[in-house]
């Protein structure tokens, strides 16, 4: 038995870290943050990392895009705590989002012709639900209707 924790964030199982708590298993802030770092430097910094030839400058895009994440993280952190989810249910709704760093293209995002609405659509097929959250907390359209209570 692998005496190091794991969560599923990005598509792939890696080791938990949390040094705040002595190596035991991450929150859900850390969860939370950890998942939105990685997905918001791969869709905002990966791609400038040889475009942007300034170190300097390229330093102070990706402190940006960091700031960002932070605060995509603080909101969904909040979200998730709010509605009292455990950790095993917020790494399961995580995994979920596993490949969203793969299938969101940063020229989506970036269009001004493509609504927000419409990225979500073509996303959705390739993103798996959750069985949890597939079994409750959809309201009229399957959109969520603030009553998931997860299942314990």
């Amino acid at each position: 038995m692998d005496p190091i924790p794991r969560i599923f964030i990005s598509g792939y199982v890696q080791p938990a870290r949390d040094c705040h708590n002595g190596g035991m298993a991450p929150s859900i802030e850390d969860q939370v943050v950890d998942y939105f770092g990685r997905l918001f430097g791969r869709i905002f910094s990966e791609p400038f990392e040889g475009v942007i030839e300034q170190r300097l400058k390229r330093n102070a895009v990706i402190r940006q895009v960091e700031e960002s994440a932070d605060a995509a993280s603080q909101l969904v952190a909040r979200f998730f705590l709010n509605e009292k989810l455990t950790l095993e249910q917020v790494t399961e709704i995580l995994s979920g989002f596993g490949r969203l760093g793969e299938l969101l293209k940063l020229e989506n995002i970036a269009n001004p012709n493509i609504t927000p609405e419409s990225v979500v659509e073509d996303l959705l097929p390739d993103l798996p639900c959750p069985a949890a959250v597939e079994a409750a907390g959809r309201g009229p359209g399957g959109r969520y209707d603030g009553s998931y209570q997860g299942h314990g």
